[in-house]
């Protein structure tokens, strides 16, 4: 119930960046040690047909100074589907509970290098973002 509140909310307030500034979308929203990151400004890394922005949900712990990844999304993309529905089943997943500071350990799916590499460059760049703007 509590992840689904907090869905919703970080959901709202996208909505509400994007229509109050629809030319360059604000990229981290915070709400009680809860973020959410667009990567679609910060990082342009291409899969096989363009770019694959991402939504990356981090849950910021300050009594030990430490961020979980409690989900990632992928956000409007042109990758080809039948491959990037490979990655959204088998790669994006085990993001969910990963340290932050360990994004990087997640494997690429094979036959879908392109897309899986875009992802995790993409996850890095939420990584570098979140660690640069949080204080």
């Amino acid at each position: 119930m509590r992840k689904t509140v907090f869905t919703i909310l970080m959901c709202m307030m996208c909505l509400i960046s994007f229509a109050q500034a629809p030319h360059k979308p604000a990229v981290m929203f915070s709400f009680m040690n809860n973020y959410v990151i667009l990567t679609e400004s910060i990082c342009d890394a291409k899969g096989y047909n363009g770019t694959t922005p991402l939504c990356v949900f981090v849950k910021y712990d300050k009594k030990t100074n430490t961020a979980q990844i409690v989900k990632v999304e992928p956000l409007e993309n042109r990758e080809t589907p039948g491959y990037f529905k490979s990655v959204i089943q088998n790669m994006i997943p085990k993001y969910a509970g990963l340290n932050f500071d360990d994004h990087d350990q997640v494997d690429c799916v094979s036959g879908a290098t392109y897309s899986s590499r875009a992802v995790k460059e993409n996850v890095k760049a939420a990584y570098q973002y979140f660690i640069e703007k949080r204080r």
